[in-house]
């Protein structure tokens, strides 16, 4: 049983946006193996080694971690650095955890990992994100099979579909996308599996972008009401950056929207007119912005969950403890997610908000606020 629980939270957190086992990566240390990197509510990066209802969550900060206390610790060489300390220094600068982000910055950082079946997603979730996927797929099954063919477009396995297509429509409408796409008709499964891995990443990152939306609308809501409190509005300072991390976050989420609509938009006029130069370009776009994508959609997660799991409702807390959790948690690092944002909108050539005085990376501490009694 013991075995079976271990191996479900690996694969939970293997599948995760927001952590990443300890397990995937070449790590020497028994101890920081069985952990797993998180970021906290300020985007620092830090190692989890244990978790439980009982004890919390016992964490070590990547930047507090040197050699003097990694010898203490863990028995590191005292004057000599430790593989494991360079690995995690590496790790550090990681955007976000799922799989397709590490695929790319794990090159990029020069980390191999463990096994390259660590930065695949889980079976179970592959399933999960079938109602996604039929978006990607429809338009392709119907260029093939025709959309009269109800039993092709309910399948779960569109690899299989192509592989073995049964009827006299679909292998010459197969030959006629072998030969847009430049390929043998023996090469059209492993087309698809490219076809799908690309827009499993996008029907993975959408998941998540669904979960947070409602998230967004409900945050920035509850900090409008903040700003509406006497006892905070006799701080200017207060009042503007609520209006600030209000700007910030929604302009966050309506910017990776409009990004995953491109993507539909290019995806649809892809298949208009199959060749192999549009669906190189649509790879390039989507590879391209799930680095940003990742890290955006992750930071931004964790802020939301930290300030839902501390504000389930709205008469959970009131506006004073709010605001010291919008300064101490929802402040700090939210102008790297938008540096990230509008690097991944300059990458894919997309217009991109100009950066003004509404930055929240030189944000002063929170004013000392008296409670009210």
């Amino acid at each position: 049983m013991k075995a079976t629980k271990s191996s479900f939270d690996f694969r939970e957190d293997n599948d995760s946006l927001y952590r990443m086992p300890m397990k995937i990566v070449p790590i020497r240390t028994p101890e920081l193996s069985r952990g797993r990197m998180i970021k906290n509510s300020a985007l620092d990066p830090a190692l989890e080694l244990f978790r439980s209802n009982e004890t919390g969550s016992g964490q070590i900060m990547i930047d507090e971690l040197d050699s003097e206390r990694g010898h203490y610790m863990f028995g590191w060489p005292l004057h000599r650095l430790h593989p494991d300390l360079e690995i995690l220094r590496k790790l550090a600068r990681l955007t976000a955890y799922d799989v397709y982000t590490l695929r790319i910055q794990f090159r990029d950082l020069g980390i191999e990992p463990s096994s390259v079946d660590y930065l695949r997603l889980s079976p179970e979730k592959k399933k999960s994100l079938h109602m996604y996927m039929r978006v990607f797929t429809l338009p392709l099954i119907d260029l093939v099979y025709g959309e009269s063919d109800s039993a092709a477009q309910k399948t779960d396995n569109v690899i299989d579909l192509f592989r073995h297509p049964d009827t006299r429509v679909a292998r010459e409408n197969l030959f006629k996308l072998a030969r847009g796409l430049g390929v043998d008709i023996g090469e059209i499964p492993r087309f698809l599996e490219d076809f799908s891995d690309i827009y499993l990443s996008l029907s993975y990152y959408q998941e998540y972008l669904d979960d947070l939306t409602p998230k967004v609308i409900d945050m920035v809501g509850e900090l409008g009401e903040m700003s509406q409190n006497w006892q905070l509005r006799q701080d200017a300072y207060t009042i503007e950056t609520i209006t600030r991390v209000q700007t910030e976050i929604n302009d966050l989420l309506t910017s990776v929207t409009s990004r995953f609509e491109a993507f539909r938009q290019h995806s649809d006029d892809m298949w208009n007119d199959i060749d192999a130069e549009k669906f190189k370009q649509t790879k390039r776009q989507v590879v391209t912005a799930q680095e940003t994508v990742g890290g955006v959609l992750c930071g931004l997660g964790i802020k939301l969950n930290a300030w839902k799991e501390r504000f389930p409702n709205g008469d959970a807390g009131g506006p004073v403890a709010r605001s010291e959790m919008m300064f101490s948690e929802i402040v700090p690092g939210l102008d790297k997610l938008v540096a990230l944002e509008r690097s991944g909108r300059e990458a894919a050539g997309q217009a991109v908000k100009p950066a003004g005085a509404s930055a929240l990376s030189k944000a002063r501490p929170a004013p000392a606020i008296r409670r009210a009694r």
